[in-house]
């Protein structure tokens, strides 16, 4: 049956006898589910009784308020939608949480809507206020506004064990009536979940208005602490021995103190040794953080990427995976050392892709696999925004550098990298920062008359979409000026999304610092195309740039043949800033290295590092692969013979590689690139249109298609279709196994006049899973619903779309609540996959490394005054808590915001024994322990 918890006086039921219903609050939820920006400017006016209020969603996913109405008030809306309209929805709900109106992609206009209130009589809380938060192991708060506020209403809170408990069918639950719309529910279990339910008492304690429910809670455990932060070392430039500082969250729902502290290096025990270290003795409160400083330091001397694992050992945790994290930290060498030039080639170059605060990050080093950014500009390898499809949505992330010791510089440096870009226009963006004060402040690095390519987007200073690039790579360089002689400098590339459409973004190779000079060439790009194999006739086209400040002349281009060095002579000047590309037939009979390099040369050329690129062949392209056309551009490496096949919009209304087919226009082909790793269970698909010109559901021709091959040095037809008609094709490819092998179209008009739509083009095939990895980041408070899940995928083909548990379909998501979500993911081939995760509690502080090292504490031990000095780099709020060791708190004094602490506490008042003194400046928190004679 159900338990009765708190009587309410016989007063309180008798004020309920005149519950009136006349007046109320009736609500609006105000919601943009399409780009979670706000409405941009649109607004909502109420008139009640012809006043008007009004209302906006300034920003974000939707926002509940509410409007005070008497029934029978005549209410009436208006509405402006801005210029972004048909993202806005709204509803009007009386006070019994029923819709009265919902309107969506409405357009401008007055009076859209109106209508009379009528208050509900004894109406339960609304639905959205109700709200359970600070639950512990064995107690949850729980608030609510009123659904009648004028009628001194009553109400009863229901609760059981179990997602499924419903007070209307089962009585083992238990029950609180109240006054107040606000309480703490106590005498719960741990690590349970439970069901609760809220009602209105109207006239007596069995007349009640509907319930609200169910909402769920599961209390925490009684002990559960972890690791959730590494706040000492960071990743940064020219470490050597750091002090290690750990991040440790009370996940349960007591406070803990006195336990064991661990963490290893590379899977290295570290070698705390206790008792002396390695054991915290402070307090970590419920949902808090503590920072625990080992006594041992780590050595990092040598530049490379280290592992730090941390972990915890409480007597009775009752959830180990928290316990143990890994973290890792870069060691990013100190270049002093000018010119600098980094291909990325044998490895990243120490450069590192890392979020803006709890943004996702899309920044991979390896090789390119894009559409659009599939291949580097100089050999195999470069920094992408995402090898294999597009960047995040909504990302805000940054490319870091090495550092650089320009000390003993006397001149500023030249910057210069190979960019490539495929951005939204005025949507994504990116740009270069510079930091003087290791990352304490960083500002952006504007053009300046002496840079080249740099912003394509001027009045902003980044660059956006790929206007200057014609989706080719492109040298961009820049004088930074100011910074002869400063010291340590270090560069990022920052690279910021819109929350909606994504691209494949930026591609970063080819980076060089070194001196502004009067004769400077540098390599941009080396490709060759190849009929088949690196050893066959292949045209070489070699993209060079002119990044010193005069003319040049005299210009030789080298490269590789047969072991033996080939120079020619560029036939023409190039003025500074200027692109040049070099054209070459290299013969067969001859042997190439695979990659090979090719180098420009020039009389007093001060840097020869930046001169070089590597070839590499890449003739052979991977298969499952699609080509629906849909960017517009005519596929890479495919071959259109004679230019007559083109990539547009077709009469059938689709982009298209399409034709038009005739007796007096002889045979139109195109070929394929060569594409490799087929397996016998593949097969050759596409789709053909077939119209009359002028007449695109009309078909009176007739065509005749054969599809050849190349294996090298084997050609011959394929397959022949005499009379080729519109519909999908699949053609097995079982011969070609572990074959590579190109494609050629060819089409025989044999009547008539006929225009050949060719579609989505395709050998498919699924992998075993996609390869889903997910990116969580936690909530940083219980209360918070600000978790941030992102889905990266590893295998498959580019793009993918994603649909999430919650209806998203989005990569990243943010604005999360502790829960369980699922993503299903579907590439371009209709592969799918999925993945199911939880985003639960947990922490990313960071605390600047020795904050709380001048801390001290004095006499200790005591016979009752305790002197605390400490001196900070900047004020801060500062704090200081005595704890007995059950973790109950004595004594608290707040010493606002100040650098300098010189206080006394007075500990005479107590008993003699050890207390714990917890001095906290807001971003980081030490505990000392304390005797007291």
């Amino acid at each position: 049956m159900i338990k009765l918890r708190f009587c309410l006086p016989l007063f309180f039921l008798a004020l309920s006898l005149g519950l009136s219903a006349q007046n109320c609050r009736f609500q609006l939820l105000m919601e943009d589910l399409v780009t979670e920006d706000g409405w941009n400017g649109g607004e909502l006016t109420i008139r009640v009784n012809g006043v008007p209020s009004v209302y906006t969603l300034e920003d974000g996913r939707s926002a509940a308020v509410f409007f005070p109405v008497s029934t029978g008030d005549a209410v009436s809306l208006d509405f402006l939608s801005g210029p972004f309209g048909e993202e806005i929805t709204f509803s009007i709900l009386d006070n019994n949480d029923s819709l009265i109106y919902r309107g969506a992609n409405l357009e401008t206009g007055l009076d859209v809507f109106s209508f009379t209130a009528a208050c509900v009589a004894c109406a339960p809380p609304p639905a959205s206020t109700i709200e359970l938060f600070r639950v512990r192991s064995t107690t949850a708060d729980i608030k609510f506004q009123p659904g009648d506020p004028a009628n001194n209403p009553q109400y009863r809170i229901e609760y059981g064990q179990g997602e499924t408990f419903d007070p209307a069918t089962d009585m083992t639950g238990e029950q609180v009536l109240l006054t107040d719309t606000m309480t703490r529910v106590t005498d719960l279990q741990p690590d349970t979940v439970y069901a609760f339910w809220v009602s209105t008492i109207c006239q007596t304690l069995d007349d009640t208005s509907a319930r609200r429910g169910p909402f769920l809670i599961q209390t925490q455990k009684q002990a559960d602490v972890g690791i959730t932060a590494l706040a000492s070392p960071l990743s940064g430039c020219d470490l050597s021995t750091e002090a290690v500082t750990i991040g440790i969250t009370n996940f349960g729902g007591e406070a803990q103190a006195f336990f064991n502290v661990d963490f290893a290096i590379n899977d290295q025990p570290a070698g705390v040794g206790r008792p002396q270290d390695g054991i915290f003795t402070g307090v970590v409160g419920v949902d808090s953080t503590e920072f625990f400083t080992f006594d041992i330091n780590a050595f990092l001397d040598q530049p490379g990427t280290y592992k730090f694992t941390v972990w915890t050992e409480l007597e009775g945790d009752e959830d180990m995976t928290n316990d143990t994290m890994d973290f890792f930290v870069v060691h990013t060498p100190l270049i002093a050392e000018l010119p600098y030039t980094e291909n990325f080639e044998d490895s990243d170059g120490f450069w590192r892709g890392e979020r803006a605060g709890r943004s996702p990050v899309s920044w991979q080093w390896g090789l390119p696999n894009g559409v659009t950014l599939d291949r580097a500009p100089q050999g195999e390898r470069a920094w992408v925004t995402n090898l294999r499809g597009d960047h995040n949505n909504n990302e805000m992330s940054y490319l870091y550098s090495p550092c650089f010791d320009l000390t003993d510089r006397t001149e500023d440096p030249f910057f210069s990298a190979v960019l490539q870009l495929e951005l939204e226009d005025d949507f994504d963006h990116a740009w270069l920062e510079l930091t003087t004060d290791q990352g304490e402040n960083w500002t952006k690095v504007l053009t300046s008359p002496a840079g080249y390519n740099w912003y394509n987007d001027l009045p902003n200073q980044w660059w956006e979409s790929n206007d200057g690039f014609a989706a080719e790579p492109l040298m961009v360089a820049q004088l930074i000026e100011g910074v002869a002689g400063l010291g340590e400098i270090q560069f990022r590339f920052a690279f910021e999304s819109s929350r909606d459409d994504t691209m494949e973004g930026v591609l970063v190779d080819a980076v060089s610092l070194g001196d502004r000079a009067e004769n400077n060439l540098a390599a941009v790009t080396a490709r060759v195309s190849s009929a088949c194999a690196p050893f066959t006739n292949a045209g070489l086209n070699f993209t060079f740039a002119n990044v010193g400040t005069t003319t040049a002349r005299n210009i030789d281009i080298n490269y590789l043949l047969s072991g033996a060095v080939v120079t020619e002579r560029y036939p023409d000047t190039l003025r500074p800033g200027q692109t040049a590309v070099f054209t070459a037939s290299l013969p067969g009979a001859n042997t190439f290295t695979d990659p090979f390099p090719v180098w420009v040369t020039l009389t007093g050329d001060v840097q020869a590092s930046n001169d070089t690129a590597l070839v590499a062949f890449e003739t052979n392209q991977p298969v499952p692969f699609l080509e629906d056309f849909s960017d517009g551009e005519y596929p890479d490496r495919w071959n259109n013979t004679g230019g007559i096949f083109r990539v547009a919009q077709a009469p059938s209304g689709t982009l298209a590689l399409f034709d038009t087919i005739g007796i007096t226009a002889g045979n139109n082909s195109f070929s394929t690139a060569e594409y490799t790793g087929i397996e016998i269970t593949d097969s050759l698909r596409f789709t053909v249109t077939l119209s009359d010109p002028g007449m695109p559901d009309v078909s009176t021709g007739f065509v005749r298609l054969t599809i050849g091959r190349d294996e090298c040095d084997v050609t011959g037809e394929f397959v022949v279709i005499d009379t080729l008609r519109s519909g999908d094709y699949a053609f097995s490819l079982e011969t070609f196994e572990g074959t590579p092998v190109r494609f050629t179209f060819l089409f025989e008009a044999l009547s008539g006049e006929t225009v050949v739509e060719i579609n989505s083009v395709s050998i498919p095939r699924c992998p075993e899973d996609l390869g889903l990895v997910t990116d969580i980041l936690n909530v940083t408070d219980p209360e918070e619903d600000d978790g941030v899940a992102t889905v990266y995928v590893f295998d498959g083909l580019a793009p993918y779309t994603f649909e999430w548990s919650t209806g998203e379909t989005v990569a990243s998501l943010g604005d999360l609540a502790i829960g369980n979500y699922a993503v299903t993911v579907t590439d371009a081939l209709g592969c799918t996959d999925n993945i199911a995760f939880e985003v639960d509690f947990g922490t990313d502080a960071e605390d600047p490394e020795g904050l709380l090292s001048s801390l001290n504490v004095s006499p200790n031990p005591t016979s009752g005054l305790l002197n605390l000095r400490l001196e900070l780099p900047e004020s801060s709020e500062l704090t200081a808590t005595i704890y007995d060791l059950t973790g109950r708190e004595l004594l608290r004094r707040d010493f606002g915001r100040s650098r300098l602490l010189n206080e006394g506490l007075e500990l005479s008042n107590f008993p003699a024994g050890i207390y714990l003194l917890r001095v906290n400046t807001g971003l980081a928190a030490r505990t000392v322990r304390v005797v007291l004679r």
